[in-house]
């Protein structure tokens, strides 16, 4: 069915809202699509679907039909979907679940759904203590009881015991009615139910936890030690079931001869499992994995597997060295690549292929953006960059244009990207700075650093009353001075930074996870101001559902991490069962000697990427292909040390999508690359500027020269005029990168000092220029006359012994005379322009001369420029050296 059939099952129930039979079938078709894929569940959600149904279940409390079809459609659209399970909450859905098991006692399905929904509910810390409050424990244990051979009815009421046993007061509760007799039956009776030994053994984990002994010796009494062996002897290839199994039984203080046999086969199935190809991994096959008994971070020895790109875009490239990553994001629905050559590709994810042509569906497809206007077509292709969140997609161009398609931003054509900058009511606020998606939501920074937002305002995301307003599809101002957004893919709130460094939060904060400290209000629907961040520079927020992360740099450049939000899936990554609705530091030895350069945070986990090569996760990171509730106390902590970091870990990035990880390197380094990485490094600075805000940007006074002359008090006058931000777009310009976020900004400076739009240009006048020159390679009785800070801009040869060279001998002569002059002269020149001279023939035999050169003076690979002398030459030099680095 598509998914406009929602629609047409919905105009008859509102068209009649008292005949009852059209009201059964409607709720059977809600609970039969809701059932079947999560994109059905969240469509009835949007369209109402759970109003309607409590509702009904209210009008109609006496309807036998209307309350069991009602509790399907709950159990569906509330299955690891915790916006729905609050939603639910709110409209008084737990009590209508409790009373339709209670008035229907003999009916199985209503059993059955029950506990299931509760189970789905029971996810949730407020949902556990509203359950226990109305009697939900002894509700599903009397289904456990009524209907001992009903496996359907054994299945949801363990599950609803497992999640309600997360809570002390429930494990009483739960011991004192015979609940863990009732468990230990089923799991008995039903040896071979799959579920049911998963179920069981999650169980007994939580209630063997319980501070209160008399639940171990009960599991004792029952031979649930027994029972829990046979599981994992029936099941040695389930990981959760040996998990749990394992885990219940330490609890109870067992020594048991199998212990080793167990602990072995977790570990084999742990490795089994990495063995397996990711789906969402590109760059390196890494995915996350619980560390099960550990609570600390475990080192993961393994081979990471480079994957072959090119064999995914074979059809539209014709070598490797077009295979350029520069970004990849990820929505519910779609992977998208955008290359270093502008070009943009999406590709369906599994779950939604179609499987009759599933070996032509799978294949990246390039994206072409029509507007029906063909001769700005080009312009338009020239994308800066490219986002995505739940099941909406957003560009980015070099223009300062953005572009959006997706059922929140567009109903009526959803595929059809469309200009959404030119939808801006005010005119000359219409140069996009940056673009941000949160899950069904688009946030926009003007360069007048205005933030707007379009698409779903369903938590108050947008700043506005979500009651006013759930929906737009034209951007409407959410703050006026705003230097920063953030969000994330998964999120329903929004981070808004100002140019005094204050951050405002809004959208949804029903876990804590905008730090805001409020304890009463689940939805933000007005920017609020953060309090008590640390001191310092926010570099990176990134938020998921239940947590969020911020990293923050002080003036001594030191670097530290801060958290807040809920415990579940430990995305969190804090020590703690609580939630922390305040930024709160992250400590843990892995970071005191290094240094944070990344941060992402997808749905349920956060990745980080270290300055020494260190890959360190938590949370859980891929879907559970069982229906069942996720384990909230066990911490998944792992780290990996990604091998041969050649240059600089600058060319690594990660990025993190609901349910998908990305490690991927990006070796492509140009020349202006290359500068601009000299001056984030701030190394071998020699001057310094001073902002309006009064950070101290540190420079090379040798680039600053070469590209604006001897105007350099002009320049300090404009840098005190402009904010931090603005201060540090500008270098960047400076130093060759033409793609900052302010297009004004490029034009204002531009204009003022006559910039060439390629650094290039002035890198051939830094060659020529003798005088500069401060550094002497000898070659053959030959004094050959360099610039140092290109030397350690180019080459990681040169970086690292400048690095360890006093200033008194940092202009000694090295001696080289392992190449032809020929060959020297080439390198030379290409070293401060990335060209080769102009008339100079490469002969076949020089090639071995130039590879030579490359290895010894440790160039940063990936140069086209330099190979690119012939096809024939090209093919056979950059091909070998691809696979070589």
């Amino acid at each position: 069915m598509k998914l406009g059939g929602i629609r047409l099952i919905l105009e008859p129930m509102n068209k009649f809202p008292n005949n009852q039979e059209i009201l059964v079938n409607g709720l059977v078709n809600f609970g039969n699509l809701a059932y079947l894929s999560e994109e059905y569940a969240n469509e009835i959600t949007y369209l109402g679907g759970i109003e309607l149904t409590i509702e009904l279940m209210k009008k109609f409390s006496t309807n036998e039909e209307i309350i069991l079809f009602g509790l399907s459609t709950l159990q569906g659209v509330s299955f690891k979907n915790f916006q729905n399970i609050e939603k639910i909450r709110k409209l008084g859905g737990i009590e209508l679940i409790i009373k339709g098991m209670k008035d229907f006692p003999t009916n199985e399905a209503i059993q059955g759904y029950g506990g299931f929904t509760l189970g789905n509910l029971g996810n949730d810390e407020e949902n556990r203590n509203q359950i226990l409050e109305l009697g939900g424990t002894k509700i599903s244990i009397n289904s456990l009881k009524n209907f001992p051979n009903d496996s359907h009815i054994q299945q949801s009421g363990i599950l609803a015991l497992t999640n309600l046993a997360y809570k002390e007061e429930n494990r009483i509760e739960i011991a004192n009615l015979k609940g863990i007799e009732l468990i230990i039956k089923a799991m008995n009776n039903f040896p071979i139910d799959q579920n049911i030994q998963y179920y069981g053994c999650g169980a007994l984990f939580h209630l063997s936890s319980s501070l209160n002994e008399a639940n171990k010796i009960e599991i004792r009494t029952q031979k649930g030690i027994e029972t829990m062996i046979k599981a994992m002897d029936n099941y040695p290839n389930e990981l959760e079931i040996q998990r749990f199994g394992m885990l219940a039984i330490l609890n109870i203080s067992v020594q048991d001869e199998k212990l080793d046999v167990w602990v072995q086969r977790i570990k084999n199935l742990k490795k089994e499992k990495l063995k397996q190809k990711p789906n969402d991994i590109w760059g390196f096959n890494i995915k996350m994995f619980p560390s099960n008994i550990f609570n600390a971070f475990q080192k993961i020895e393994m081979e990471p597997i480079e994957l072959k790109l090119q064999d995914e875009f074979e059809a539209q490239f014709q070598n490797e060295n077009e295979i350029q990553i520069k970004q990849i994001c990820s929505s519910n629905r779609l992977k998208n690549f955008l290359f270093q050559n502008g070009e943009l590709f999406d590709q369906l994810n599994p779950k939604f292929l179609d499987h009759k042509n599933q070996q032509e569906n799978e294949k990246p497809k390039k994206i072409e953006i029509n507007i029906g206007n063909k001769d700005r077509n080009e312009d338009i292709n020239e994308i800066k960059k490219v986002t995505a969140g739940g099941y909406i997609e957003s560009i980015l161009t070099f223009k300062g244009e953005a572009f959006a398609k997706g059922k929140e931003i567009n109903s009526e054509n959803p595929n059809q990207f469309i200009n959404i900058s030119s939808l801006i009511e005010d005119t000359n606020d219409r140069i996009i700075q940056d673009i941000v998606c949160g899950k069904d939501s688009i946030y926009l920074l003007t360069s007048n650093h205005n933030a707007y937002g379009i698409g779903s305002n369903e938590f108050g995301q947008l700043g506005f009353d979500y009651f006013k307003l759930k929906r737009t599809e034209k951007p409407i101002l959410m703050m006026k001075n705003v230097s920063k957004i953030f969000s994330g893919s998964s999120s329903e709130g929004v981070f808004l930074l100002n140019s005094n460094q204050e951050l405002f939060g809004c959208g949804a904060n029903n876990f804590g996870q905008l730090g805001l400290g409020v304890r009463e209000v689940t939805n933000i629907t007005k920017p609020l101001k953060v309090q008590n961040i640390p001191n310092g520079n926010i570099i990176d927020i990134q938020i998921g559902i239940f947590h969020s992360i911020m990293l923050i740099e002080d003036e001594d450049k030191n670097r530290k991490i801060y958290s807040c939000g809920n415990y579940m899936c430990n995305g969190l990554g804090q020590k703690t069962r609580k939630t922390i609705r305040q930024f709160t530091e992250l400590k843990y030895p892995l970071f005191e000697n290094d240094r944070i350069e990344q941060i992402s945070v997808g749905r349920y986990h956060t990745l980080i990427l270290t300055k020494n090569g260190k890959l360190i996760g938590f949370g859980e990171s891929e879907k559970n292909e069982i229906k069942r509730p996720t384990n909230q106390f066990q911490f998944t902590l792992f780290y990996i040390e990604i091998p041969e970091i050649l240059y600089d870990i600058s060319n690594y990035h990660i990025y993190c999508g609901n349910e998908s990880s990305f490690l991927y390197s990006n070796f492509y380094s140009t020349l202006e690359e290359d500068l601009i990485k000299l001056f984030r490094r701030k190394e071998f600075c020699d001057i310094s500027f001073k902002t309006k805000n009064g950070e101290i940007i540190e420079a090379h006074k040798l680039i600053i020269y070469f590209r604006i002359g001897n105007r350099f008090e002009e320049f300090e006058k404009i840098i005190s005029q402009k904010s931090n931000e603005e201060a540090h777009q500008i270098f960047e310009l400076i130093y060759g990168n033409n793609n900052i976020e302010s297009y004004r900004l490029k034009e204002e400076i531009q204009d003022k000092f006559n910039l060439y739009e390629s650094i290039a240009v002035e890198m051939e006048d830094m060659y020529h220029d003798e005088r500069s020159k401060d550094f002497t390679i000898e070659r053959n009785g030959k004094e050959i006359k360099f610039h140092k800070l290109i030397l350690i801009a180019r080459s990681e040869l040169f970086r690292e012994m400048f690095s360890t060279i006093t200033n008194d001998n940092s202009n000694k002569v090295i001696d080289y005379s392992g190449l032809s002059d020929k060959v020297f002269e080439i390198m030379k020149y290409w070293i401060y322009t990335n060209q080769i001279n102009e008339g100079v023939v490469i002969q076949k035999e020089t090639i071995n001369e130039i590879d030579k050169a490359i290895d010894y003076f440790r160039l940063n690979p990936s140069h086209p420029n330099l190979f690119d002398l012939s096809n024939e030459l090209y093919d056979e030099l950059f091909g070998i050296k691809t696979q070589m680095k």
